[in-house]
C-alpha cells in the first residue's frame, strides 16, 4: 500500500479565518474611538461659531442703543462683527446652510428687557437651515448627540437635550415681540 498524503489544508484555513476575524475585531475596537471622536469633534466648532455670533450680537447691541438686531437681518448684523460668513454655518450639517436661528422674541429687544440674560436663549441649532432664520425655538435641532447648542443672551453657549421656552429670561408675561418692534422694523429698512 502506498502512503497517501493526508489533507491538512482545511485546518490551517479555518485557523487562518479565525485569526483574521480576531484581528479585525481587535483593530475595529482600537479604531472605533478615533472615528467616533471625529464625528463629535465638530461639536466644539459649532459651539465656537455660536459663541462668536453671540459676542457679535452683544457688540451690535452696544452700537445700537442696547438693542438687539431685527430678526429678519440678524445674519447681516452679526457678519459686520465676525467678518467671517463661515461662522453662520453649522459644521455638522450635510448642506452648507446656516443651521442657526435667532429667538424671535429678542427681535430689536433692549438689554434692559432681558431680566435673566444667562437663561434667555438668543441663538440655537435650527432645522430651518436658511439665512436669517428666526422663531420661538420651535425648530430647535438635536444634531449633536441627541441634543443641540444654544447661545444665551449673556454670551455663554451650552448643549441641551430640550430647549428652554423662548420667553425664558424675559420680563414676566412678556411673550410677544417688543412693543416698539414696528418702529424699529421701519427704521431698519
Amino acid at each position: 500500500m502506498a502512503d497517501r498524503p493526508t489533507s491538512v489544508s482545511s485546518r490551517p484555513r479555518v485557523g487562518c479565518a479565525v485569526g483574521w476575524i480576531t484581528a479585525a475585531a481587535v483593530l475595529g475596537g482600537l479604531l472605533w474611538p478615533v472615528f467616533r471622536h471625529r464625528q463629535s469633534a465638530k461639536d466644539p466648532s459649532c459651539q465656537s461659531n455660536l459663541k462668536q455670533l453671540s459676542t457679535a450680537l452683544q457688540m451690535y447691541a452696544q452700537d445700537h442703543n442696547d438693542r438687539l438686531p431685527p430678526a429678519h437681518s440678524w445674519n447681516e448684523a452679526t457678519l459686520t462683527y465676525t467678518k467671517k460668513a463661515q461662522t453662520l454655518v453649522d459644521p455638522d450639517r450635510a448642506r452648507p446652510a446656516s443651521g442657526y436661528a435667532f429667538n424671535l422674541l429678542l427681535h430689536t429687544r433692549s438689554d434692559m428687557e432681558i431680566t435673566a440674560p444667562a437663561e434667555a436663549p438668543a441663538l440655537f441649532d435650527s432645522t430651518q437651515e436658511r439665512p436669517n432664520a428666526a422663531d420661538r425655538l420651535q425648530t430647535f435641532a438635536r444634531v449633536h448627540g441627541g441634543g443641540g447648542n444654544i447661545a444665551y443672551a449673556d454670551g455663554h453657549v451650552g448643549w441641551v437635550r430640550s430647549p428652554p421656552a423662548a420667553d425664558t429670561g424675559l420680563e414676566p408675561g412678556d411673550r410677544g415681540p417688543p412693543k416698539t418692534s414696528a418702529q424699529h422694523l421701519n427704521a431698519d429698512r
